[in-house]
Formats: C-alpha cells, sequence, structure tokens
C-alpha cells in the first residue's frame, strides 16, 4: 500500500481509510526527529480499503504510464516474443 498512501495524502476520504497507517507513520516520524531510543514493538497496520479498488487503481497508474511513454492500453497485453 505505499504507493496508495503516497498517492492519497491529499484525498479527505482516503485519508480516514488509511488513518491507522498515517497515525503509526507519525509516531516513527516524531521517534526519529526526537532520536528516543526506547525499544517499541512491531506493528502491523492494514488499511481500511477494498482490495478490488487497489486493483483498479493499480491498473489505472500502468495505464497512464503506459500513455506517457507512448505506448497503448493494448500494447500493455503484447507478448515479448513468441514460442
Amino acid at each position: 500500500m505505499g504507493e496508495v498512501v503516497g498517492a492519497t495524502k491529499d484525498i479527505k476520504f482516503m485519508q480516514r481509510l488509511c488513518s491507522k497507517i498515517y497515525s503509526s507513520l507519525y509516531e516513527i516520524n516524531k521517534d526519529i526527529e526526537n532520536n528516543i531510543e526506547t525499544l517499541v514493538e512491531n506493528k502491523y497496520v492494514a488499511p481500511n480499503f477494498p482490495i478490488f479498488l487497489f486493483g483498479e487503481i493499480g491498473k489505472l497508474n500502468w495505464i497512464n504510464t503506459a500513455k506517457k511513454n507512448g505506448l497503448s492500453k493494448n500494447d500493455l497485453y503484447k507478448k515479448p516474443y513468441m514460442t
């Protein structure tokens, strides 16, 4: 979800979905800035984000990147070689 967190930092409804992640990153940032050297347990944080939507956003990003590089959507599905 790294790309999604970075891409959604300015989108209000996405901030609510990723609020647990943002708060954990804030805690890490605070510890680094204050040079705190206390032992902290590992945390597992998952966003409240529908997996199908994550896949669709990923597809759109690939298509947009291809278009920026002069390719079409169909070019993404071509085989690079024939066997």
